[in-house]
């Protein structure tokens, strides 16, 4: 049974900030066993994304995907390298 809760984990929201444009340099990660948000720091160029069951994510100008609402992109279930423009603060799976 703990095993299966274990790897119930690994399934989960992330989030992994990096420095460059085509995530290679990483700076922070965020991961939750539950939809989240999570907030972005001013050095980030791009986000690793796995979404796990959702299919689309949206960005926010403010922390805590508060302020205004900027975009909304698919990704891959699979997971995906998004570059991003600057103005975002925040992230929330949709």
């Amino acid at each position: 049974m703990l095993l299966c809760a274990y790897g119930a984990v690994a399934a989960d929201f992330k989030m992994n900030e990096y420095k460059d444009t085509n995530c290679q340099v990483a700076s922070y990660t965020h991961s939750r066993a539950s939809i989240f948000c999570g907030d972005i720091d001013g050095t980030t160029h791009s986000l690793y994304i796995n979404p796990s069951s959702k299919s689309k994510v949206q960005f926010w100008s403010g922390p805590g995907c508060g302020g205004t609402f900027l975009y909304e992109r698919a990704v891959s279930k699979a997971g995906e390298c998004v570059k991003i423009n600057g103005d975002e603060h925040s992230m929330g799976f949709a």
